[in-house]
């Protein structure tokens, strides 16, 4: 059998420029060796963990989330100690973890900041 490859704990999250965690962007980290098996899921307001073997992946927003652009594609390389490297200043210390972080520009055109919300 083959032997099961060491995985490591990733952080990821989708933040803007304040900070702020975007929740409801469809997140999609895939392996640039094997393309075969992304992993998808949507953003919270919270970090998202996934649990990756080494090797060099790429990390986008397939979806981006409400208001905002889609933004970069974070490409970085996991070693075999399991340490996130190249990944520029997308790696960010957050909560003590070391989080890659995608930072979307909002879209042009504050339409749905407009809208009063008439209950509240």
């Amino acid at each position: 059998a083959p032997e099961k490859k060491k995985t490591y704990d990733i952080y990821f999250a989708v933040r803007n420029k304040d900070g702020e965690y975007l929740d409801g962007a469809i997140l999609r980290v895939i392996n640039d060796e094997d393309r075969s098996k992304p992993k998808d899921w949507s953003s919270g307001k919270t970090l998202s963990e996934l649990s990756l073997a080494a090797g060099n992946y790429s990390f986008l927003q397939r979806v981006p989330a409400r208001g905002y652009k889609t933004g970069e594609t974070i490409k970085f390389k996991i070693t075999e100690e399991g340490k996130v490297e190249d990944a520029g200043d997308h790696l960010k210390e957050i909560e003590g973890k070391k989080v890659l972080v995608i930072e979307p520009e909002q879209l042009e055109g504050k339409t749905f900041y407009g809208i009063e919300d008439k209950d509240g």
